[in-house]
């Protein structure tokens, strides 16, 4: 923490080195807080692309506050890169909810983690495909190799004869689809 007289709350903590608008609203900010007391809390740029996060107040003299100040730039960085990833994941899973294909994917203790809709809808949770789909999973993970079976479901009151697909993905992952053989009564 710095203790700043409140002589100097605009300028020298309105650093030069900062971008504009940055640089005249932290101004303006050191300026309420000698003004008003009101307190700041602010993440600022200088040119180079750092980021540093200013939190100031004033003290109990009314003459003096003090201010935190850390560089948090690699926190930023990885924080945009976390959002960046979160949108593809986001973007992924929405193209994947609307495949019509049913496709699945299996964690390395082989339990389902995803389901897209089309999978949800033709198999749902628990069903005789299920039981199939994991020992062929399990199959597939241990081969590593592609692993097919056929199975029979009942969709609607129909009963549907599937293949089950499942292979082997990275770090013992297994991902799985189905595709309809034919309609049986």
């Amino acid at each position: 923490a710095y203790e700043i007289p409140k002589r100097d709350w605009s300028s020298d903590v309105c650093s030069s080195d900062l971008v504009e608008p940055d640089r005249s609203e932290i101004g303006d900010a050191f300026r309420r807080l000698g003004a008003d007391g009101a307190a700041l809390d602010r993440r600022v740029r200088e040119p180079d692309g750092r980021t540093w996060r200013v939190i100031a107040q004033r003290s109990g003299d009314r003459d003096t506050c003090f201010a935190w100040i850390r560089d948090v730039t690699a926190s930023e960085r990885t924080e945009e890169a976390r959002a960046a990833m979160q949108a593809i994941l986001d973007t992924r899973e929405a193209m994947l909810e609307r495949v019509p294909i049913p496709v699945w994917h299996r964690r390395s203790g082989l339990d389902i983690s995803y389901r897209n809709r089309a999978a949800r809808d033709l198999v749902g949770d628990g069903s005789p495909a299920e039981r199939v789909g994991r020992s062929l999973a399990q199959r597939a993970q241990r081969s590593v190799t592609e692993q097919t079976e056929s199975t029979n479901v009942v969709v609607d009151g129909r009963r549907r004869l599937i293949e089950i697909v499942e292979s082997p993905a990275a770090d013992g992952a297994v991902v799985g689809h189905a595709r309809s053989e034919e309609h049986t009564s």
